[in-house]
């Protein structure tokens, strides 16, 4: 592969060919390469290869593992088949498009622009949500309370409540 590609193929599990964070990966380590070739019958393959992944996911270690010990299936029958690209456009790691690999910043979205100050209930609020809960006058009266002594309540809001007739 003549360029360098944009995704580290150890990005990706060898096994299922997922996009596969940090804390989910794992080394091949003697045990899962061999209840590899046990299940699919050929030995991990292109290990000494830059182009081909190198880590397999925590999902694919246990499936592996419990299907050796008779206690879970594989959902698959056939891995992921890793080919050397021949040239940069025929790259899987490339067509994959990740928006943010773990806490990366993104520049093509936007930060949030919403307030992370609770909002404060009004009147109006406060009558809706006891409708729409068919609370009791008991109960509409406690939740008011409960949010008055949490301050989520606007302050010109009040607790009186009439039991709607229908």
């Amino acid at each position: 592969m003549p360029r360098k590609c944009v995704n580290h193929p150890d990005s990706f599990c060898n096994v299922c060919g997922e996009l596969t964070f940090k804390f989910r990966r794992r080394n091949f380590i003697p045990l899962i390469k061999n209840c590899y070739q046990q299940y699919f019958g050929f030995c991990v393959s292109h290990q000494d290869k830059v182009w081909a992944p190198h880590i397999c996911c925590i999902t694919c270690v246990r499936l592996l593992t419990g299907w050796a010990n008779g206690s879970r299936y594989m959902p698959f029958a056939v891995p992921m088949i890793w080919q050397e690209p021949k040239d940069h456009l025929e790259c899987y790691f490339l067509e994959v498009d990740i928006p943010c690999e773990e806490n990366d910043h993104d520049g093509r979205f936007e930060e949030s622009t919403f307030s992370s100050k609770p909002h404060s209930l009004t009147q109006n609020d406060l009558n809706d949500l006891v409708r729409d809960l068919n609370l009791s006058k008991r109960q509409a009266e406690l939740l008011g309370s409960r949010m008055r002594n949490w301050n989520l309540l606007h302050r010109d809001t009040k607790m009186l409540f009439q039991k709607s007739s229908r």
